[in-house]
């Protein structure tokens, strides 16, 4: 009878460790997917952590993660609260599939905006807050994801819902206009040994400078804050390299978007924000 019950309880261990979503792996995330026996559907099912399979193809990776493949909208049902308000997208690679627009754009939640790369899609760590969802409490409930993928297939290492990103930027002001100085605030987790700033423009993706002599945005290390906080300073005056005349018309909130390279004593990490700044 012993024997019986600890192999229950082993059994119930490879479960929980082979299942479609871990939760709580630590304390700063909420949930993780892991395309481990990923749950799909036909077609949208109002159930927490079951993909809408009707237009995007969605198998399991044989190591890690899972692909999203096709050209159309997908979406999930899954779990937030005011306390593990950033979903964060984890994308191993990405290739581009058939012809034409090639695309990923990602809305959070609901009521809120959608915001991706077109063109050329990065891979990295993607972080979308779902501050602002109506009905936001510290209890999780339900809230529906969509990504609209254009033309590509992506390599998905994780899907997870965390409390804080590795690496937080605060930019101000919010509101940018030319002439103004631009001040970059970037909080780490852990100690960073290198911080480095890329801006991007997100349809169509070129690189964006503060000034065309700029070759790299270094930041700096705050004196006193033992590697957890960097800043940037630069003059705005519009961005070299901006295209489809953004360099006159400026930019909306969400079409700049914001890579944080972060070297700590581990790792490089490539972590991706969609600035809620205006820049006019």
């Amino acid at each position: 009878m012993k024997k019986l019950f600890v192999l229950l309880i082993l059994t119930g261990m490879i479960a929980a460790v082979n299942a479609e979503v871990i939760k709580n792996p630590d304390s700063n995330t909420l949930w993780l997917e892991n395309g481990k026996n990923i749950k799909t559907s036909p077609k949208l099912a109002y159930k927490n952590f079951i993909w809408n399979a009707e237009k995007i193809k969605i198998t399991p990776h044989e190591k890690q993660g899972f692909f999203l493949e096709g050209n159309g909208v997908t979406g999930v049902y899954l779990t937030s609260s005011n306390q593990y308000k950033w979903l964060c997208l984890d994308l191993a690679a990405v290739n581009r599939i058939g012809n034409g627009y090639h695309a990923l754009n990602m809305v959070a939640a609901p009521k809120l905006s959608g915001y991706g790369p077109v063109t050329r899609i990065l891979r990295g760590k993607y972080y979308l807050s779902v501050e602002g969802t109506p009905g936001l409490t510290e209890k999780a409930n339900g809230r529906y994801m969509r990504m609209t993928i254009s033309n590509a297939k992506l390599h998905v290492n994780s899907v997870s819902m965390i409390k804080t990103p590795p690496c937080l930027p605060d930019v101000t002001p919010a509101n940018v206009k030319k002439g103004d100085t631009v001040t970059i605030r970037c909080k780490t987790v852990q100690k960073a040994q290198y911080v480095e700033f890329k801006f991007y423009q997100t349809y169509t993706m070129p690189n964006l400078k503060p000034a065309k002599d700029i070759k790299r945005c270094e930041a700096k290390e705050v004196p006193g804050s033992n590697g957890t906080e960097w800043t940037y300073t630069f003059t705005y005056n519009g961005f070299a390299g901006a295209t489809w005349g953004r360099d006159k018309k400026g930019f909306k909130k969400g079409e700049v978007l914001l890579q944080i390279i972060l070297e700590t004593e581990d790792e490089v990490t490539d972590n991706f924000f969609f600035l809620s700044n205006t820049f006019q």
